[in-house]
């Protein structure tokens, strides 16, 4: 049995050619299996057209092929044939496996999404029989989406909170004094030399690092981090043993021990600014630190409105989903995950980490990354389809104008001209635009068709505590 995969044939999704042209072709074709977003094709394509295809591909070589010893396109049949078998099949299998696959599809009623994967099972000149992996168009039969019922949590800003902010300005703007003779403190800033070894005594170069910057603060540094660095000088060297949970959010540590080795290499103290109305001239040109106060409170507004927004959104969505059903073919969640999975190794080495060295050194989990982007992947796709559905069952239109508003609203906030702004514009980027415009139109859509229920009350600093993270 030939067992081959035939990467060179273009066989398309749809019909490559008009039905005139390989009406002479008979096929036989038939659904083997067919699975939630996928169905295989057995196809066998009668002996005459193999027959007829094949020896006219065969005359063509016979005209134009130079062999010694004979006159050009006078070489026997059968040498040519011999000399040629393998180019002779190639063109024989790329020539009528598009015509004999899209009568296939006329055939069997079959949908395609993506061109498909061809597999010959027997070829020769008088038979050819393949099968088709195909995957089908996605679709979502859409649950309920009016006339639901949500709840929305509201949060409350108190003057904890713009304090809170106001420190953070508050540090942003502090000075910095070298204290090379005197012992790190709490809030010094360090410069150190740090070394990390795995279980196995092996340097990790991804969480080493020659000059590491750190601030000494008892609140956001682990015990065993700040006990081995407090009371240390410029040029003092340490080793300690930090052991991290299995549910560690970093998964590159998670379950972990890992021994550090450091050296303070320089040691700065703190000098914070007084909170006043100076403080608030330097930091913005306010005119009193009540007014700074004010344009705080607003920032934090607009936060905590995205983020209200945002929760309701994807809780709108999920409980769409959970009342939809999917077709989604396996090779889109894929690409997807290959886009996400791409995407997480580019981060990585933006932070100075090398992916593949981690999976060597089983910091990271490859099996387990894959998973969690599966299902980001799919949780992706559901969304989409459930927002393009609505979009074609409530006639939701995005008009150029709203485009161009839009485009010149970012040109403003770029502060560049509107008309070559536009012109940097790929057709790409403005399809997206399109497609980010409709799907806010969608989430609209869904906010004004549905009960929104006045959901708890939260203080802000809950929700600070909820994203935050501890270093």
């Amino acid at each position: 049995m030939v067992e081959r995969h035939l990467a060179k044939v273009n066989v398309a999704g749809s019909n490559p050619v008009s039905r005139s042209y390989y009406q002479f072709m008979k096929v036989d074709a038939k659904i083997i299996n067919e699975e939630k977003a996928s169905v295989v094709l057995e196809i066998e394509v009668d002996k005459e057209s193999i027959s007829e295809e094949y020896n006219s591909i065969l005359q063509k070589y016979q005209k134009q092929a130079s062999i010694p010893g004979f006159r050009k396109g006078k070489a026997p049949e059968a040498m040519v044939k011999k000399r040629f078998k393998n180019n002779i099949d190639e063109d024989v299998l790329s020539d009528i496996i598009p015509k004999a696959y899209t009568e296939a599809l006329e055939i069997t009623k079959v949908a395609p999404y993506t061109v498909p994967e061809i597999k010959v099972e027997s070829f020769n000149e008088k038979e050819l029989k393949f099968k088709a992996d195909v995957q089908l168009r996605p679709e979502v039969e859409l649950g309920t989406y009016k006339g639901l019922s949500f709840h929305q949590d509201e949060y409350k800003i108190s003057d904890k909170d713009i304090d809170n902010e106001l420190h953070k300005l508050q540090e942003r703007f502090a000075d910095f004094v070298n204290k090379d003779d005197k012992k790190i403190a709490d809030e010094d800033n360090v410069v150190l030399q740090v070394e990390a070894y795995n279980e196995n005594n092996e340097i990790i170069k991804e969480l080493s690092n020659e000059n590491h910057k750190l601030e000494v603060n008892k609140k956001n540094l682990y015990d065993e981090f700040y006990r081995n660095i407090i009371g240390l000088k410029v040029n003092d060297d340490n080793e300690f043993s930090k052991e991290y949970p299995r549910d560690f959010n970093n998964k590159m540590l998670a379950g972990k021990k890992i021994l550090y080795k450091i050296k303070i290499k320089e040691v700065q103290e703190k000098k914070l600014p007084g909170i006043d109305d100076k403080f608030a001239k330097d930091v913005g040109d306010y005119k009193s630190l009540d007014e700074l106060k004010k344009v705080i409170e607003d920032q934090l507004k607009g936060i905590l409105d995205n983020h209200i927004s945002v929760r309701l959104e994807k809780s709108m969505l999920e409980k769409i989903s959970h009342a939809s059903k999917y077709r989604i073919p396996e090779r889109l969640i894929a690409d997807r995950s290959a886009t996400l999975l791409n995407d997480f190794q580019k981060n990585l080495k933006q932070q100075g980490h090398d992916f593949n060295s981690m999976i060597e050194q089983k910091i990271i989990d490859l099996e387990k990354i894959k998973a969690e982007v599966r299902t980001q992947s799919l949780k992706d796709l559901e969304d989409y389809l459930i927002i393009m559905k609505i979009i074609e069952l409530e006639s939701i239109k995005v008009e150029e104008k709203e485009v161009d508003d839009f485009i010149s609203k970012e040109a403003q906030n770029m502060k560049q001209d509107v008309n070559e702004y536009k012109k940097k514009l790929s057709q790409d980027m403005l399809s997206y635009i399109k497609q980010d415009l409709l799907t806010k139109k969608v989430l609209t859509f869904l906010k004004e068709n549905n009960k929104i229920k006045k959901g708890k009350t939260h203080k802000m600093e809950d929700l600070m505590k909820e994203s935050g993270r501890k270093k």
